[in-house]
C-alpha cells in the first residue's frame, strides 16, 4: 500500500484533491450562509459575476493548462526546455491581458448588470487575472504539486473564514469578490516565485509567445467550447430571468459541478502520466485508461444517482427553503455527472495524449455550438430547467461522439497490424 502511496501519480492526486477541496468543498461550507444572509437575488449577482471570471480565465489559461502540462511532461529531464516553455507561456500571458481587459470594458457598457453593479466587473476581473496567470500547469508537468496545492488551500481558507466574519447583508455581495481577488493575487504571486526558483527566468520574447500560443490553439478553441454548454448557460439564462432564476441554476449547477470535482484531482494527476506513456509505452496507456474508464463510470453513476434521489433535502439543507425551485434543475444537471466522468477519460485522456487534438476540437466545438441554440430556446421557454436540459443534451452528444471516434481509431489501427507509428500532437 505503502509502495502505491509513494507513487507520482498517487502524491500528485492527493495534491489534487487538497485543491479541489479548497476550490469545491470550501465554497460548499459558505453556499449555505451566502444563500440565506445575501438572498437569492443577492447571491445571483455574485453567481453572475464569478461566471464572468470564470470566462475571463479561460482565455487568459488559454489551452496552456494541458499543452504546457504535456511539453513540460514530455521533457521532464530537460531544464532548458522547462525554461523554454515557461518564457513562451509567460508571455502568451501578458498578450493575453489586452483582449481580457477590452472584454471587460465592453462588458461595463453593454451588460445591464454590469451597469448597475460595475464594481462586481472590476473585482471579477481582478479574480480572473489573478487565477488566469497562475502556473499550476507547470508543477503539474513536473508531478510536484504538493506546494501549490497547500498554499492555495490556505488561501481558500483565508476567504472562506473572510465570508463569515465580513458577509453581514444582502448589500455585501461585492466583498466575496474582494476577498477571492485578494487571495487569488498573493497565492499566483507566490507560487510563480516559487516557479522561478526551480527554472531560470528568461525575458519574455514574442516569437515564444507565439509558439506556446500555435501549441495550445487547439486546447483554447475546444475549452473555449466546452465553455459554451458550461459558463455561458448562467449568462444566457441572464437574458431571460431574473437574478433570483440565475441562484436557482447557479446554485444547483455549484453542488453539482462540486461533485464532479471530486473526480477531477485523479483525472488530473494521470495527465501528465498518460501524455508520457502515450509516446512511450502505448499498450500500457491504453490498459491504463480502460481500467479508468470502468473506475469513474461507475463513480459517475453512484454520485449522480445519489443526487437525483436526496435532491430536495441536499438543496434545502444547503441553500434554504427559498430555493426550491432548484430542486428539478439539480435532478436533471445530475445526469451530467456519469456522462461527464466517461467524457474525460475518453477525451482528456485518451485523445489528447494520443494526438487526437483534431477530433476533439470538432467535437466539443460542434457541443458548444449546439448548446448554445438549445440553451437559447430551452431557457426562454423553461427557465433555469430548459438550461440544464441543454447541458445535458450537449454533454451526451460530446461523450457519444468521442466513443465513436476512438472506436473508429482502434479500428484503423487493427487494419495496419505492421505498421508503427507513435501518435504526435497535431496543432491546426
Amino acid at each position: 500500500m505503502k509502495k502505491y502511496l509513494r507513487h507520482p501519480v498517487a502524491q500528485n492526486a492527493m495534491a489534487l484533491y487538497s485543491v479541489q477541496f479548497a476550490e469545491y468543498v470550501l465554497p460548499l461550507l459558505t453556499i449555505p450562509y451566502l444563500a440565506r444572509v445575501l438572498q437569492p437575488s443577492g447571491w445571483g449577482m455574485v453567481v453572475y459575476a464569478q461566471n464572468f471570471s470564470g470566462w475571463m480565465i479561460l482565455v487568459l489559461q488559454y489551452g496552456f493548462g494541458f499543452s504546457a502540462t504535456r511539453e513540460i511532461a514530455r521533457h521532464r529531464d530537460d531544464p532548458e526546455r522547462h525554461a523554454d516553455i515557461v518564457r513562451g507561456v509567460a508571455g502568451a500571458n501578458v498578450i493575453l491581458l489586452l483582449p481580457s481587459i477590452a472584454i471587460a470594458v465592453v462588458a461595463r457598457f453593454t451588460v445591464p448588470q454590469f451597469r448597475e453593479h460595475e464594481w462586481y466587473l472590476w473585482l471579477a476581473l481582478a479574480i480572473a487575472i489573478a487565477q488566469g496567470i497562475r502556473p499550476f500547469w507547470f508543477f503539474q508537468g513536473i508531478e510536484e504539486m504538493r506546494f501549490p496545492a497547500l498554499f492555495n488551500v490556505f488561501g481558500r481558507l483565508a476567504v472562506t473564514i473572510g465570508i463569515f466574519l465580513l458577509i453581514r447583508s444582502s448589500l455585501d455581495g461585492w466583498k466575496v469578490l474582494a476577498l477571492q481577488a485578494g487571495a487569488a493575487i498573493v497565492v499566483t504571486a507566490v507560487i510563480a516565485g516559487k516557479m522561478y526558483r526551480i527554472v531560470a527566468f528568461r525575458k519574455l520574447a514574442l516569437a515564444p509567445a507565439i509558439k506556446a500560443f500555435k501549441a495550445g490553439w487547439t486546447i483554447f478553441l475546444s475549452s473555449s467550447a466546452v465553455s459554451l454548454y458550461t459558463m455561458a448557460n448562467t449568462f444566457i439564462l441572464g437574458f431571460f430571468t431574473t437574478a433570483a432564476g440565475v441562484a436557482y441554476y447557479g446554485g444547483a449547477e455549484r453542488l453539482v459541478v462540486a461533485v464532479i470535482g471530486l473526480m477531477s484531482p485523479i483525472t488530473q494527476a494521470l495527465y501528465p502520466r498518460m501524455s508520457h506513456l502515450a509516446v512511450n509505452n502505448r499498450e500500457k496507456a491504453t490498459d491504463a485508461i480502460q481500467k479508468a474508464l470502468i473506475f469513474f463510470g461507475i463513480m459517475g453513476l453512484v454520485a449522480g444517482g445519489a443526487l437525483i434521489i436526496f435532491a430536495p433535502w441536499i438543496i434545502r439543507l444547503v441553500l434554504g427553503r427559498a430555493y426550491g425551485p432548484a430542486i428539478p434543475v439539480m435532478r436533471i444537471a445530475s445526469i451530467v455527472i456519469p456522462v461527464c466522468a466517461v467524457s474525460n477519460i475518453l477525451g482528456i485522456q485518451w485523445m489528447l495524449p494520443f494526438g487526437m487534438d483534431r477530433a476533439f476540437n470538432r467535437i466539443v466545438v460542434t457541443a458548444g455550438l449546439m448548446n448554445v441554440v438549445l440553451a437559447v430556446i430551452l431557457s426562454k421557454n423553461f427557465g433555469p430547467v430548459g438550461t440544464a436540459l441543454s447541458v445535458v443534451t450537449s454533454q451526451t452528444f460530446v461523450s457519444t461522439c468521442m466513443f465513436i471516434a476512438l472506436l473508429r481509431s482502434r479500428r484503423n489501427e487493427k487494419s495496419r497490424p505492421t505498421e508503427v507509428h507513435v501518435p504526435q500532437p497535431t496543432h491546426l
